[in-house]
């Protein structure tokens, strides 16, 4: 009986002792990610080898900090096998976190970089060892882990450094590794997962325009993105899952303003056009939204005694189309109507004064109208074939603006989406007024265009189309690095 208890007792302990070594395996297969910050503006989890699996990147594009290492040694102390985390943290430092499979490896490609004068010397303080790249990137590293965090130069180096070493010594339960963000970005379905705080668009959220619509609702928000690599492109899926009550009613009410797009417009989208946009609108809904702003409301109130705005936005009825011409100079938004009867109000807006003398109403075409301002500056508006059309470009009134179709564009894609856009690239180039055009070689180069989608159901979704059938993710990776 005796030695029956003895073994039920040893076979107790060995359970307890396989539970606790279970454990601490576990939680040793990613104890280097510990070094997460708890709190942070943007924190982005690259999944490495469904990355190398699917032949998007090598080892030595995952290094994305220009000369911090000779990339030849990357996949020598790099352990592909573990995420690569990139992170802002809450002082808006920049970070990356990778686990090693050779310290030694990177002690000696850094001591590399030193004897070349772009580095310090590697200096070790108890278990961490240090290294300060370019003057402006600290270097933290153990056995197994890399933290680089920056830039910093001056005595921003010391408080950095102390944040560093806080980070590389605190428990999991203190680091990002235990919040919700990080398990969502785990979880994700994607190869590179991202959660970003929207204080990071605060300038936009915060201006009058988007005050006035509402949008500093989002300030406190976290918008999570995940990202996946075909062949030549990148496609981005957009989620706001911790949207508060304010955000969440703003979120819903302008969600309840987009309709299924029916692509009716998208053979008068101009081959050259830099933007063109589409939505699907019911103009009584946008014109009681629109009211509901002060600013808004003054400024229909001051176009009302011109022409009838208020008419002209409800009859909008369908398909909504804004394009932008191949400069940026010329601009057109087009719109279906189900009916044009604010015409038969026509002859009197032309009867009635200009307020103020500031704009003047004349009559080009039958169906077709300018407007003067007092700054020299003609906007014209029409309908033609039961569509609106509101531009700048005088030649619209003879005909539609097309140049052709748009490559970029296609009808059977868009139907049942609420909101689609493309962006030529080439032609934002030439609106910006860059000297040379596109630099060879830089991210720009490398995108043809940009693709955006707000689908009937699901998340919104950008598309970043590469060039000539280059790997994009790779491409882009490269040019990060060649920036300066």
């Amino acid at each position: 009986m005796l030695r029956k208890s003895y073994i039920l007792l040893a076979i107790g302990l060995i359970a307890v002792v396989a539970c606790l070594v279970t454990f601490f395996v576990i939680r040793r297969t990613d104890s280097y990610a510990c070094a997460l910050p708890a709190s942070t503006n943007a924190l982005v989890r690259m999944d490495v080898p469904t990355l190398l699996q699917h032949g998007s990147v090598s080892p030595n594009d995952l290094y994305p900090l220009s000369g911090v290492c000779d990339e030849a040694s990357v996949s020598q102390w790099l352990n592909a096998s573990k995420p690569v985390y990139a992170f802002v943290d809450d002082a808006n430092n920049i970070g990356l976190l990778c686990a090693l499979t050779d310290a030694g490896a990177l002690e000696q490609a850094l001591q590399r970089l030193a004897d070349a004068g772009r580095a310090s010397s590697v200096e070790r303080q108890r278990s961490l060892q240090w290294c300060c790249v370019e003057q402006r990137w600290l270097l933290c590293f153990d056995s197994r882990r890399l933290l680089v965090m920056g830039p910093a130069v001056g005595s921003e180096q010391d408080a950095l450094r102390q944040t560093m070493a806080k980070l590389m010594e605190q428990s999991r339960d203190d680091s990002g590794l235990a919040t919700d963000i990080h398990e969502r970005l785990a979880s994700a379905d994607a190869p590179v997962a991202a959660s970003l705080s929207t204080s990071l668009l605060s300038s936009f959220l915060q201006g009058s325009m988007a005050q006035q619509l509402g949008l500093q609702d989002l300030l406190s928000e976290r918008l999570e993105i995940s990202l996946d690599a075909s062949a030549n492109a990148l496609v981005a899926q957009f989620d706001i899952p911790l949207a508060g009550d304010a955000a969440q009613r703003r979120l819903q009410t302008i969600s309840g303003l987009l309709h299924p797009v029916t692509g009716v417009l998208a053979g008068d989208a101009p081959a050259d056009a830099a933007l063109w946009l589409t939505l699907n609108l019911r103009g009584t809904d946008v014109l009681t939204y629109l009211r509901s702003f002060p600013v808004v409301r003054t400024a229909l109130v001051a176009a009302n005694t011109v022409v009838d705005v208020d008419a002209m936005l409800r009859a909008v009825d369908g398909d909504v189309a804004v394009s932008t011409s191949a400069d940026g100079a010329g601009w057109m938004l087009s719109a279906q109507l189900h009916d044009a009867d604010f015409l038969k109000q026509a002859d009197y807006w032309l009867s009635s004064p200009p307020l103020l003398s500031l704009m003047r109403l004349r009559r080009v075409a039958p169906q077709h109208f300018a407007i003067d301002t007092h700054s020299g500056e003609t906007y014209y508006f029409g309908v033609r074939d039961g569509v609106l059309y509101v531009t700048n470009t005088s030649s619209t009134v003879a005909a539609p603006a097309q140049s052709g179709p748009n490559a970029h564009v296609n009808s059977a894609a868009l139907a049942g989406t609420r909101v689609f856009a493309t962006l030529d690239v080439d032609a934002l180039m030439r609106m910006l007024g860059t000297a040379g055009g596109i630099v060879p070689g830089s991210v720009t180069d490398n995108i043809s265009h940009v693709d955006l989608c707000l689908p009937a159901e699901g998340a919104m979704e950008l598309r970043l189309q590469g060039r000539d059938g280059r790997n994009l993710l790779q491409a882009l990776l490269q040019a990060m690095k060649n920036e300066p």
